[in-house]
């Protein structure tokens, strides 16, 4: 593997990041009642928006990496999940539905997520190996 292939697989790999962050999005805001919307769905939109702006802006893949460890760290942590099934069970009906489709969104996004980092570290290594 060469540097410029290592880093193109690895700028794949956070767009498909990216891409997962839209994804997440519309789930997320495909509330059944959005005048009813629970406090942490505001919460995790604006994380997700800041995180694909970040991801965008990211001017090296270092600085994705960072970036990256938000999304783990603030949008898929065992108490934002915890936090999505709790709704579902207590509102029922739609809300089940909707907390089923946010929850599959979230398991996405770690596979992405490992995927990123695994393309990561290969470009990480194609740059040390160089040193």
């Amino acid at each position: 593997m060469t540097i410029g292939s290592a880093t193109a697989g690895a700028r794949e790999k956070l767009k498909g990041l990216r891409e997962m962050l839209v994804q997440f999005l519309l789930a997320l805001d495909d509330v059944p009642e959005p005048d009813n919307e629970p406090a942490i769905v505001e919460s995790l939109r604006a994380t997700a928006v800041e995180i694909e702006q970040e991801l965008g802006d990211a001017l090296s893949e270092w600085a994705s990496l960072r970036v990256t460890r938000r999304l783990h760290d603030e949008l898929a942590s065992p108490d934002v999940i915890a936090e999505i099934t709790r709704i579902g069970i207590e509102r029922g009906g739609t809300w089940r539905r909707w907390s089923d489709v946010v929850l599959r969104a979230l398991d996405e996004s770690k596979h992405q997520h490992y995927d990123a980092l695994d393309a990561l570290a290969g470009c990480f290594s194609e740059h040390t190996a160089r040193i």
